[in-house]
């Protein structure tokens, strides 16, 4: 076996996930397919050569973003989008981008993309539900897999929280940047770090089946001319790491920043914690309160379908209102926004789980003008 990164045969397997849901966005209008959702294996395998990690048994076959009800959309939460807005003037300014070409790899739904008003753009993903062209072609969503002459006459290139879901990376980036000439990259990808420091046990994840260091990254596009310009490990609270990219540049070497024993220390501690976590859940529910999830997207989702006891939370609460009604993967719960579980006849929580901290005054806000009641909080 051969790091997909570096090519190294010195990589080690440490530790094996069983029965995990493939893609965490997959939402369901019908219970029975929720439950019936084929699951994956995650075996997670550390490259003593790079730092790469990566599920190496990993298959794509389960992650068709073709097929599904996928929605990973954000831009419900006012925090999130506010982050976004400050990312794009960010980058609007740092690299002049008015009236410049932007391509887009992996755009979601098109909503970030689309905030640089003032460009001229091209997003690209196989989840989104059709292409799109506006008028005058200033504007243009492509449903599909990009490819070099996507980059071709382009100023700019955006890519977030793409590489994570890319199992042969090295592969991707050689077949998509030969004889690439945009002088500037953007990145954006979940921090394994995080993970380690924040016990965020939730936010593994079978669809993201590869986490990288700064050297890994560093070894996939120096051979197509690229160098760092910029590394941030502190985007939206330390969660996302994002990289710069240019062309013909010196710059500080990539590093290995996680080690094995953090992984192998992280693994460990995994099992434990959902353990906790059901009995914590079945304490509150043993004194008749209604527990709930709030924030279904990868966290939500993954926290769901690896509890044990996902049967005594009656629902899941989102504010999305496309998820609305939907079933979650594996476990069968259904969703709901805080207006429509309003207006049902569901008992209204009394202890939400929050599985983003960084959302918690937003949840607060939205649960005092919704529900006005008191409400218990504790943190995935």
């Amino acid at each position: 076996m051969k790091c997909p990164v570096c090519l190294s045969n010195n990589v080690e397997v440490i530790w094996q996930f069983n029965n995990i849901v493939p893609v965490s966005n997959f939402l369901y209008s019908e219970k029975n397919k929720a439950l019936d959702v084929t699951r994956g294996n995650i075996a997670l395998t550390y490259c003593h050569n790079c730092g790469f990690l990566y599920n190496s048994s990993f298959s794509k076959e389960l992650c068709d973003y073709n097929s599904g009800e996928y929605n990973n959309d954000q831009t419900e939460s006012k925090y999130f989008n506010q982050y976004l807005d400050d990312l794009v003037d960010e980058l609007s300014k740092k690299y002049k981008l008015n009236n410049k070409r932007i391509i887009e790899i992996g755009c979601g739904n098109g909503k970030f993309i689309k905030k640089f008003m003032d460009s001229v753009c091209l997003g690209i993903d196989p989840a989104l539900s059709k292409s799109y062209f506006s008028k005058d072609n200033s504007f243009i969503l492509k449903k599909g897999y990009a490819s070099t002459n996507d980059l071709h006459n382009k100023d700019f290139l955006l890519c977030r929280h793409t590489l994570e879901h890319i199992a042969s990376p090295r592969d991707f980036i050689d077949e998509i940047f030969v004889k690439c000439k945009i002088l500037n990259l953007y990145f954006e990808i979940p921090r394994f770090g995080y993970l380690v420091e924040n016990d965020a046990y939730n936010a593994l994840t079978y669809e993201h089946c590869s986490w990288y260091s700064t050297k890994s990254i560093e070894i996939m596009f120096k051979d197509h001319g690229y160098s760092y310009n910029s590394v941030n490990k502190e985007r939206f609270d330390t969660e996302y790491l994002s990289f710069e990219l240019s062309k013909d540049r010196n710059s500080v070497p990539g590093q290995i920043e996680i080690q094995p024993k953090e992984v192998l220390l992280f693994c460990e501690k995994y099992s434990s914690y959902y353990r906790t976590l059901n009995q914590k859940i079945y304490e509150f529910c043993h004194l008749g309160k209604t527990v709930t999830v709030w924030g279904i997207a990868g966290k939500g989702v993954s926290l769901l379908t690896n509890i044990d006891n996902s049967e005594q939370i009656p629902y899941a609460i989102d504010i999305n209102p496309s998820k609305n009604g939907m079933y979650v993967p594996k476990c069968g719960v259904q969703i709901y926004t805080p207006d429509a579980l309003l207006n049902s006849d569901q008992l209204l929580p009394d202890v939400i789980i929050l599985t983003n901290r960084l959302y918690k005054n937003e949840i607060e806000e939205v649960v005092n003008n919704t529900f006005y009641k008191q409400v218990e909080y504790i943190f995935a």
